[in-house]
């Protein structure tokens, strides 16, 4: 999309959006490849960092019996906010064509309020699953107890095999 429209893009286009979503910033057309590259940035960050959910901090305490559990919950939060984020980036960048091809004036009214819904209600989601779904793995952990391994003088638990669900 960006990449297509590129030439047709004036030198000053829009690079910042007030909260009502109307433009109060523009700049050089080259900057219209800044959202897409952070949010790649972001998207491969969150893929790493879903590799490694020993390292996160946890409302509940990391134990044999919930490390898979709460291991799987938190990983499927950052797919959901990678995919959240990357959404919204994408809308920003896709109504940023639209308003220098004279379609629109803004970014839209509701703008704001669904990318806070998207990113908050992603966050109250996965924070109520925490603490009210309790999945069971035990059967699963008591077979193979190599899976998971204390972390030397602390009550962490670091799991090799993650299962998503």
């Amino acid at each position: 999309m960006l990449f297509k429209n590129y030439s047709k893009l004036p030198d000053i286009i829009p690079i910042h959006y007030n909260a009502a979503g109307e433009v109060d910033n523009s700049g050089n057309k080259i900057s219209i490849f800044i959202l897409p590259i952070i949010a790649t940035v972001i998207f491969f960050t969150f893929i790493y960092l879903s590799k490694i959910p020993h390292i996160f901090n946890y409302i509940v305490e990391i134990n044999m019996e919930n490390a898979e559990n709460q291991y799987t919950i938190a990983t499927k939060m950052l797919r959901h906010l990678k995919l959240g984020i990357t959404c919204v980036f994408f809308l920003i960048s896709y109504k940023t064509i639209q308003i220098v091809d004279g379609k629109t004036d803004l970014l839209g009214k509701y703008f704001l309020m669904f990318t806070l819904v998207i990113i908050f209600g992603i966050n109250r989601l996965f924070y109520s699953l925490r603490k009210t779904v309790k999945f069971t793995f035990e059967f699963v952990i008591s077979l193979n107890k190599k899976k998971c391994t204390k972390i030397s003088k602390t009550n962490y638990y670091q799991c090799t095999a993650i299962f998503h669900v």
